[in-house]
């Protein structure tokens, strides 16, 4: 997805300094009024005689509100020592104040936290929730943090920073109730085990909604299986309360292959509308659920014009047993997207054969992405591949992405080597792919009920709005919009994010000028739009549903009223319209011969959405740019 958003590869000590002065000022503050006092009272002291050990103790006394003067007050108190007496306890009552507020920190954020509410609570204590608090912090958000009792240390700094530290069993009740469950905004579910999370989605649904909130609250559930959300879904306490959650469910992974493709996509530096161009191929090395996600990615947004869709290979040493096991996650896939068949080869990257293969099979590989969970592992592969095929990477202009886990202070020296890795850049690591703009993500969602409505607009049956939407209809709707980039970049466009302008973006189109652009190809978008929707449902589990079908089902009823919605079943995942794009015309005559006066134009839906594109990025302040040639 290049929506325009440029890595920001920010570095965040500046930030932490001032976030440090921040927390620590009124210290600093009674520190400096402090030492005023204790000079300024000695000197006051000594200079009326009081010699050097009575000038301390006297000084030393204005601190404890303790004060003393020969003759007071009929005996005029010097100016210095005058300072002293009111700075002094000044300088005492901060110090005390701050220190009563560290010592009952904890009891004072919950009470602030189950007063005002509106805070966020995270369930978690990996690397990518305390990525996301720090973050939510550093944004001046209220954070609670929800950790076991063995993973709680190493939290002081973000405690200071106004973190509210929950120990306990996520899945315990008191222990979500000091959080304030009742009262927060959004609850995010980072642990890495699916079933304790689903465990706690549940017992949220029934404490959270118990108080009868009027907004909705958000809730985040990140799950390796996201078919697995069907048991949270399904469950009465979801089915209760549906209508006051809005529900999200992520996955680190694929989020990390949508930062991928975000930042570096597979169409880079191809002339898409060339005969003669190379074709966009991934290699894909190692296959575990990063390697998963990138093809899943690829072939679900590899669809380009003329047809052309991302090729793909994958090596991994247990390449047969993964091939097995990804077919019976995703059969649909391996039914209709060919270019995926035969393409999983099993190979050892530590062997000989491995190296022969990079030797003699670079010559149509536009991007080799290397996904192993070990880093070490991965930068050796890394070099092992220029080793061997430096000079060819070098002149096809070959990038060689290598999946970072834990190893964050590498990355710079990757990205920032210009020599021996200057093919090479890194992706994948916590801090990119768990802050908010990829976990929360809200103006996605707002180009995705944008792009809701004007699918609304154009079809009569569709009443619903987005709330009433089914996880997988939002989910849909999301991918759609993740697309535009893609779209964008058939014409030679990119968008550019709110506040994220630069002065070598090149020139900015006008959205009259991006109509007349969309227009000029809206068929060919719209083609690669339904090849596109087709993906997405085959990933899910979908698969066609036939007109003939339809009629034998509904036979006794025929003609059907107008508003039935007949064309998809979502109990077995069917739908009329998963049928190539030329099939489509086809598919809306036949229905109307089952409907008293209906009309349907399949094709024309996609049409619409791309002629919409303008108005869904200026509805979320999007600005579309043209690409600086070269």
């Amino acid at each position: 997805w290049e929506m325009g958003i440029m890595d920001k590869n920010l570095d965040k000590t500046e930030s932490h300094r001032f976030a440090g002065l921040q927390r620590n000022i009124w210290f600093i503050l009674a520190g400096v009024i402090g030492i005023v006092a204790a000079i300024s009272g000695f000197i006051g002291y000594y200079s009326k005689g009081y010699g050097i050990l009575n000038s301390a103790y006297n000084t030393w006394s204005l601190f404890i509100l303790n004060f003393a003067w020969k003759g007071y007050p009929d005996n005029p108190v010097p100016a210095m020592v005058e300072l002293a007496r009111w700075f002094a306890p000044v300088s005492t009552f901060i110090s005390v104040a701050k220190a009563l507020q560290m010592a009952f920190q904890k009891q004072w954020r919950r009470a602030v936290f189950s007063w005002q509410g509106d805070h966020t609570i995270i369930c978690g204590a990996d690397n990518g929730a305390i990525v996301l608090a720090e973050e939510l912090l550093n944004k001046g958000e209220k954070v609670a943090l929800v950790v076991e009792e063995q993973a709680a240390m190493n939290l002081n700094e973000l405690e200071e920073r106004g973190l509210y530290k929950v120990i306990g069993n996520m899945l315990d009740t008191d222990t979500l109730k000091k959080a304030c469950i009742d009262k927060c905004k959004r609850i995010v579910l980072m642990e890495q085990d699916d079933v304790a999370n689903i465990g706690v989605a549940i017992k949220f649904s029934s404490l959270c909604c118990q108080k009868g909130k009027a907004d909705k609250t958000e809730l985040y559930i990140h799950l390796m299986d996201k078919s697995i959300s069907a048991v949270f879904t399904s469950s009465q306490a979801y089915y209760e309360n549906s209508h006051r959650i809005d529900l999200h469910i992520f996955n680190n992974y694929e989020n990390l292959a949508k930062m991928l493709f975000r930042s570096y996509p597979f169409y880079s530096g191809i002339d898409i509308f060339a005969e003669e161009a190379r074709k966009p191929h991934l290699l894909i090395i190692g296959f575990g659920n990063a390697g998963e996600q990138v093809l899943l990615q690829a072939i679900m947004n590899g669809h380009l014009p003329n047809d052309t869709r991302v090729k793909t290979t994958i090596l991994d040493r247990n390449a047969r047993a993964k091939e097995e096991y990804f077919i019976g996650r995703y059969p649909q896939i391996y039914k209709h997207c060919k270019e995926i068949q035969r393409n999983f080869k099993e190979m050892d990257v530590e062997t000989n054969s491995f190296s022969n293969y990079i030797k003699n099979n670079l010559h149509d590989i536009t991007q080799i992405v290397i996904c192993f969970d070990d880093d070490k592992r991965s930068l050796s592969t890394a070099l092992l591949i220029l080793e061997h095929a430096k000079k060819e990477i070098k002149e096809r202009d070959i990038r060689i992405a290598v999946r970072i886990g834990k190893t964050v202070n590498i990355v710079s020296a990757v990205d920032n080597n210009n020599d021996v890795l200057q093919q090479v850049f890194c992706f994948g690591w916590m801090q990119q792919i768990a802050t908010e703009d990829v976990v929360i993500n809200e103006s996605l969602d707002r180009m995705a009920k944008a792009a809701h409505e004007n699918y609304k607009s154009q079809n009569p049956a569709e009443e619903r709005g987005w709330n009433e939407l089914t996880l997988f209809e939002k989910e849909s709707n999301r991918a759609q919009v993740e697309h535009i980039g893609m779209k964008l970049h058939v014409l030679g466009l990119f968008a550019v994010a709110p506040g994220e302008l630069k002065s070598d973006y090149g020139s900015e189109i006008k959205k009259q000028e991006l109509e007349i652009l969309l227009d000029d190809k809206k068929e060919l978008l719209a083609r690669m739009e339904h090849e596109r929707w087709n993906a997405f449902h085959y990933v899910n589990g979908w698969d066609t549903l036939t007109t003939e079908d339809l009629r034998k089902k509904y036979d006794g009823r025929l003609p059907l009223d107008d508003k039935e919605r007949v064309h998809k079943d979502e109990d077995y995942k069917k739908h009329v319209c998963i049928v190539n794009w030329d099939e489509l015309d086809k598919v809306g005559k036949d229905l109307e011969k089952m409907y008293k006066s209906r009309k349907f134009n399949f094709k024309q839906y996609d049409v619409e959405h791309v002629k919409e594109i303008p108005n869904i990025l200026r509805k979320t302040g999007y600005k579309i740019y043209r690409k600086n040639q070269g």
